[in-house]
């Protein structure tokens, strides 16, 4: 009988053993997946965040309201505007890839984006500053088109051509030593100037004694997405919004020629 007993005690102890190892194991499993189920949950209301984030923007630019939300209440996105500020020392904030053009609008905008040549910059000199695209001296040429209203109210336009650190790639551009252009003369009412490395691409730093006018806004778009009303996941989408000009309207003036308005 005691025998038996024993028998039956290692029994039921080694059952109470197996029984552990399969519910911590079942535990295991168990948390295993709430935290995979948790980690894609949150990367799907990641996605639908940006997603907002994206939606805003477009909203934004169709309609001009700051404020967004998806039909079925679930998404919302806040829109954040600041001016794309210039100062007197405005650094392109790409690289201007070679025979593109970086441009600098001279004339300021009104809120409606409509060119506003009351305002902007004053006029005066502009040094050109000009690296290659690991920022070392740029060795190659520029082209400048300087566009202006003179005092008869025509639009025109001064073009200009220099070889920078004496490359002499352009055969009839001004050879300069530096890597960089001095005391570049404005008149009349400014309204732009583009510049064009030609050679490779390029870095281009313009600065005057004078504040250039603000060159569009930046937007920055928060979308939300999941429990938008407590505690929402969110992201950030931002959008550097310049003022344009059709580039092809500028090919199509001569130096010294009239742009129609």
């Amino acid at each position: 009988m005691e025998t038996r007993n024993v028998k039956k005690g290692q029994t039921v102890l080694f059952v109470l053993l197996i029984s552990a190892v399969v519910a911590v194991i079942g535990l295991s499993m168990s948390k295993k997946t709430v935290v995979e189920t948790k980690i894609n949950s949150d990367e799907e209301l990641l996605k639908q965040a940006f997603n907002s984030a994206e939606s805003g923007i477009d909203y934004y630019l169709k309609t001009g309201e700051t404020t967004y939300e998806s039909e079925d209440k679930k998404q919302k996105a806040e829109i954040i505007r600041t001016s794309i500020s210039a100062g007197n020392n405005y650094v392109f904030e790409e690289l201007t890839l070679d025979s593109r053009k970086g441009i600098l609008w001279l004339a300021a905008h009104d809120s409606n984006g409509n060119v506003d040549e009351a305002n902007g910059y004053n006029g005066g000199s502009l040094n050109i500053t000009v690296k290659d695209g690991d920022n070392n001296d740029f060795v190659g040429a520029i082209e400048v088109d300087y566009y202006y209203r003179d005092a008869d109210g025509k639009i025109k336009v001064t073009r200009k051509g220099y070889n920078l650190k004496n490359s002499n790639l352009i055969s009839g551009f001004e050879s300069v030593s530096d890597s960089f252009v001095s005391g570049f003369q404005t008149n009349g009412t400014p309204l732009l100037i583009t510049i064009m490395p030609l050679g490779r691409s390029a870095w281009i730093t313009i600065d005057s004694a004078s504040d250039f006018p603000d060159q569009g806004e930046l937007i920055t778009s928060v979308g939300k997405a999941g429990d938008v009303s407590t505690s929402p996941v969110s992201r950030k989408v931002k959008l550097s919004n310049k003022f344009k000009f059709p580039f092809f309207m500028l090919e199509a003036v001569t130096a010294g020629g009239q742009i129609t308005n």
